[in-house]
């Protein structure tokens, strides 16, 4: 009785080491496909004065960096380490450390650093990514909702009316509104992307939508919309504390809505004129016209997606 009862525990203990084994396989074919004998992956996100870095390494660590300056001067760079994990096509951060250096707006004084232990606060980074190829372009897109920041003045953005549907947006939305303006892949957001070949030409223009999670795949046009200017408004965005940084938007009204597929945030164009949609209602929708040289908008104009 006592033989059979090693004899099960032995089984038990063979097949459990054979399971982690097969999960320590997985994980190895898969960081090994993913890095590509690679030691090291950059992907990076380039803005006007700012910007975001992401280094992992094929040990498992990895190290982000946000950064932003101003045009005169002051900036600040947060950086933040800690360890991964690749997953079903996913990436996953376990940050354990952030460090924050801050630049004073005179270029005389040295930056002020700080260290923190990572804790989810008002100075979280995003952990969870889907990786998604399309042609030579590797992107990092992450599902978790975007953070709306506050502000002691007013602040328009473009595409945006209300805090709550900032709140309900994520990189999917901005992939999506890129996609479908034509943006991309040539031009990309404010989402984390990697250049696999940089001398190897973008072959197919569509990406295939099979690539995309269900949830967000309804996002993606899959044919492009026509529509025509059939009005013309204007509208003041107020700045609470000084009037004459008051500033004029042009409206523009297209005859495309809900029921065909537009929602806020798309871009409609032609050669000299762009429009971002900021209203959308069943039949119709309300754009503010792009500031572009030589862009004359009239009532009859036809502007299109992608």
């Amino acid at each position: 009785m006592a033989t059979i009862q090693k004899m099960k525990r032995l089984i038990l203990l063979v097949i459990l080491i054979s399971n982690i084994q097969c999960h320590h396989d997985e994980r190895y074919l898969e960081n090994k496909k993913f890095f590509n004998n690679s030691d090291t992956l950059i992907f990076k996100q380039k803005g006007f004065n700012s910007g975001m870095e992401l280094l992992l390494t094929n040990k498992g660590d990895f190290n982000y960096m946000n950064h932003w300056a101003g045009c005169v001067g002051g900036g600040e760079q947060k950086s933040v380490n800690g360890t991964f994990k690749l997953k079903n096509n996913s990436l996953i951060l376990f940050p354990d450390s952030i460090r924050i250096s801050t630049f004073p707006f005179s270029g005389h004084s040295d930056p002020t650093t700080k260290v923190y232990k990572y804790t989810s606060d008002s100075l979280q980074i995003k952990t969870k990514f889907d990786i998604l190829k399309w042609n030579n372009i590797t992107y990092l897109l992450s599902p978790e909702k975007e953070v709306m920041f506050k502000y002691h003045m007013p602040i328009f953005i473009v595409g945006i009316d209300n805090e709550n549907e900032v709140n309900n947006r994520n990189e999917y939305y901005e992939f999506a509104m890129n996609y479908n303006s034509g943006y991309e892949p040539e031009f990309h957001g404010k989402y984390l992307i990697r250049i696999d070949n940089p001398n190897k030409d973008s072959i197919n223009p569509n990406l295939d939508l099979k690539k995309i999670p269900k949830e967000w795949r309804s996002l993606f046009l899959k044919n492009p919309i026509s529509a025509t200017v059939t009005k013309l408004d204007k509208r003041v965005i107020k700045y609470i504390e000084d009037e004459k940084y008051n500033f004029e938007q042009k409206l523009v009204y297209i005859n495309k809505g809900k029921k065909d597929s537009v929602i806020n945030g798309l871009t409609f164009s032609n050669k000299n004129n762009s429009v971002t949609i900021i209203k959308v209602f069943e039949d119709e929708s309300i754009g503010v016209a792009d500031d572009i040289p030589n862009s004359e908008i009239k009532i009859g104009t036809i502007l299109k997606t992608r």
